[in-house]
């Protein structure tokens, strides 16, 4: 099935059921489901009854030799926006982080699309595009979208960076917590006004 060992999901098992040979005899028997904390599709396994100890000359037999489980998936969780300043001395770039909650993943990627606004201009205070996306990647908790910021020579106040999110594509339909956020670039630029004299005035 879908679910598997490999990843975790539950722990394979094997042995014999014994029956007493009663009508409408039932035996219950338990797989364990190791609970992980990944947003996916619920899983399905396997259960394969491999032979009788008896089948009395064929008169006993499995009618259904392979029965599917479904382990549910019961994680959830939305996406968060963090950020981190920058400053033009020495280019220090600003971030912003888009998180799951923590120790939650997703088992297939997430694109955000978005969009740059705010007193700071796209290739003229730092070099990005006004708008593109990102994706946090299968099994990972976050992505980081880097504000590559330019050290130019305008003496200028500390400008923002606002980040809007305009939509988010995922198999699991996680949404974001808040779609804004603002950073800001602080300038490193100093200016000295002087005025040359005497002056005369007629």
């Amino acid at each position: 099935g879908t679910a598997t060992t490999s990843d975790q999901d539950y722990t394979p098992t094997s042995g014999n059921l014994s029956f007493n040979g009663n009508a409408g005899e039932t035996i219950n028997f338990t797989v364990d489901v190791k609970g992980d904390r990944k947003i996916e599709a619920n899983e399905v396994f396997s259960m394969l009854l491999d032979s009788l100890s008896e089948n009395f000359n064929n008169r006993l037999t499995l009618v259904s030799p392979i029965v599917n489980a479904t382990i549910g998936n019961d994680d959830l969780g939305d996406i968060t926006i963090s950020s981190l300043n920058g400053k033009e001395t020495g280019a220090q770039k600003g971030q912003f982080i888009f998180s799951l909650p923590a120790g939650i993943t997703v088992d297939k990627p997430i694109q955000i699309n978005y969009v740059l606004s705010g007193t700071a201009s796209a290739g003229l205070d730092y070099n990005n595009p006004a708008s593109g996306s990102i994706t946090i990647p299968a099994n990972r908790n976050s992505a980081i979208l880097d504000i590559n910021v330019i050290d130019d020579t305008l003496l200028e106040e500390t400008e923002t960076v606002v980040l809007s999110v305009n939509n988010v594509i995922s198999d699991y339909n996680v949404q974001m917590r808040s779609s804004i956020d603002t950073l800001s670039i602080e300038d490193n630029d100093i200016s000295i006004l002087s005025i040359n004299g005497p002056l005369s005035i007629t």
